[in-house]
């Protein structure tokens, strides 16, 4: 599904400016946004005009590129397709459940409504920060797991109501692992290893 398709959507970062690394491949580097309605050509400053104008220069283009400047155009071409896209879809979606009111439910808020509305996209990133714990460890990590409890049972309600829950596998990962001995700050730090959680409908 991937070798050869030139589709920018295949892989897609929500909640951040930056694409994660474990999105950047050979032929995709994958698309990063932190919300759907960021993801456009801001140059206009609200002037139709000049919108027009960049995207004729930048019309989409299916064939291949023999100079830098033809890979910049179909590069620019299929950012401003993809944006239109995945804004509307945005715009459309209804969730049938409430979200938590915290950035990773927010995240897969947005990632449920990619997914019924029927985007390409084959892999969504999103990310939890806070689990470098080296001291007291305990109480910053329950909090982090009732944030991922709570999202991640909305993200599965909503994709059930919507009729894709069976479509959608969730994996964790991490950067780092821990150790298993506590450090004497009441916390642990970096190891070899690391616990995965991954997540199917029930």
């Amino acid at each position: 599904a991937f070798k050869g398709n030139r589709d920018p959507k295949l892989t897609i970062g929500i909640g951040s400016g930056k694409t994660s690394r474990a999105l950047i491949g050979e032929e995709h580097p994958g698309l990063s946004f932190s919300n759907p309605e960021s993801y456009r050509y801001t140059g206009d400053r609200g002037q139709e005009a000049r919108m027009e104008v960049f995207r004729k220069l930048n019309a989409p283009d299916s064939g291949g590129f023999s100079s830098n400047a033809d890979f910049i155009k179909m590069t620019a071409g299929n950012a401003n397709a993809s944006s239109d896209t995945i804004r509307d879809m945005a715009k459309a979606y209804k969730p049938k459940v409430d979200y938590p009111n915290s950035t990773l439910g927010t995240n897969l808020k947005i990632i449920a409504g990619l997914i019924s509305g029927g985007l390409s996209t084959r892999i969504y990133h999103t990310r939890l920060g806070g689990f470098d714990t080296h001291s007291n460890q305990r109480i910053a990590h329950d909090r982090l797991m009732l944030q991922i409890d709570e999202a991640i049972a909305a993200f599965y309600k909503d994709l059930k109501a919507q009729h894709q829950d069976k479509r959608v596998l969730t994996m964790t990962m991490s950067e780092f692992g821990r150790r298993v001995q506590e450090n004497g700050s009441r916390g642990t730090d970096h190891g070899a290893a690391a616990a995965l959680f991954m997540f199917v409908p029930g």
